[in-house]
Formats: C-alpha cells, sequence, structure tokens
C-alpha cells in the first residue's frame, strides 16, 4: 500500500469521499474483536483478521463463482451492482464483524451493494499508482482485509506481479488468487452501459 492525497474524483462520485460516516474510525479493538484480528499500525483503519473464513468456506465461494459462470469464457474480473447479491456470499455476510467498522457504516442497509471478483493467475499483479511510503501485509487463503477512514481514502495499493516472492524471510509461491471486494455505492447512483 501507498499513501496518497485524495481520491480520484470518480471514485468520490460513486462511493463517496471523506464524508464524516468514512472518516469515522472503527471502534474494534482489534484483539477484542477475535485473537485473530490486527490493526496495522502504519496505516489508521486498516484491519486484517488471519483465517477468517475456513477452507470449507473458501471452496464454497469459489464453487459458487463457478457454479454461477462469474469468471466464465476466462474472464479475470467481475462486478455486480445492486443490494441484491450473489447468493454464494450469504453466509460470508451472516458472519461479517460488524464490529471492525465504523458505527455509522456498520448500521447501513444494506451493508454492501457491489461486488467484485478478480481472478490473479501466477505472475499476475496490480500495478502501483504512487510510489511513496511502503509497507508489505501478506493475505492468504480465508483472510479479511477490511479498509475504512484513512486506509481507504489515504492509500493505494499493489499486488507485485512476480511467480513467487520472500516475505518476512518466508518464501511465497504465488498460485491462483481470487478476491472479493465488497463496498457501499453512494445513493441515487444509476450505473448505465457505455455505448
Amino acid at each position: 500500500m501507498t499513501n496518497h492525497d485524495g481520491c480520484l474524483p470518480i471514485f468520490a462520485n460513486l462511493f463517496g469521499s471523506d464524508s464524516e460516516e468514512e472518516q469515522e474510525e472503527s471502534t474494534c479493538v482489534p484483539q477484542e474483536c477475535h485473537p485473530c484480528c490486527h490493526g496495522v499500525d502504519q496505516v489508521p483503519g486498516l484491519y486484517i483478521w488471519k483465517g477468517w473464513l475456513t477452507e470449507e468456506e473458501q471452496d464454497s465461494l469459489l464453487d459458487g463463482i463457478a457454479c454461477d459462470g462469474w469468471l466464465a469464457h476466462g474472464l479475470n474480473q467481475a462486478m455486480h451492482f445492486g443490494a441484491d447479491l450473489p447468493h454464494f456470499l450469504h453466509d460470508v455476510l451472516q458472519k461479517f464483524p460488524t464490529t471492525m467498522l465504523p458505527s455509522k457504516v456498520a448500521s447501513r442497509e444494506p451493508l454492501f451493494n457491489q461486488m467484485i471478483i478478480n481472478r490473479y493467475n501466477p505472475g499476475d499483479g496490480i500495478r502501483p499508482h504512487v510510489d511513496l511510503m511502503r509497507f508489505e501485509v501478506l493475505l492468504e487463503g480465508g483472510d479479511l482485509l477490511v479498509l475504512g477512514g484513512s486506509a481507504r481514502w489515504d492509500w493505494h495499493h499493489e499486488i507485485k506481479g512476480v511467480f513467487e516472492e520472500a516475505y518476512n524471510e518466508k518464501r511465497v509461491v504465488r498460485g491462483v488468487r481470487t478476491s472479493i471486494t465488497l463496498r457501499r455505492m453512494k445513493e441515487g447512483i444509476v450505473l448505465t452501459e457505455a455505448a
């Protein structure tokens, strides 16, 4: 993740900006939410819950994505907009730890109304937009990453496009990775297809 000043106007139009709701920090004391949950000191509003999903839950999500054809025909990204999120997310949303969110965000109905699925093959990455202060976080299968406040609005992230790398003297070999991003779009946003 790298720090930057402000957010892109298009994202502010879709998801809001540094509103009072988004700037409020979570009242979560990470170790009190769960022993596996911890904050990242360098970035206020960034929380990681190691092993949040079990292997069975991860398999169920991947099966749902495959059975519903979200990434069929070689697609590596799919999006859904609207409160009627796909059925395979139901159990995940039921167990989502709203205590990790600011109270105004945690009380929203629906909590999320956008889903993005990304599939990364070995060697795929996401290029950084800004090259300023850096730190590394290792996310493994089943980990939950929550971004809010400064972590959401003031930082960019990247995934190095490599087949393997070292993290804390540990060799990490990349396999196929699938991420699911859940967000809440601003009220009144209407998306139309480009002609």
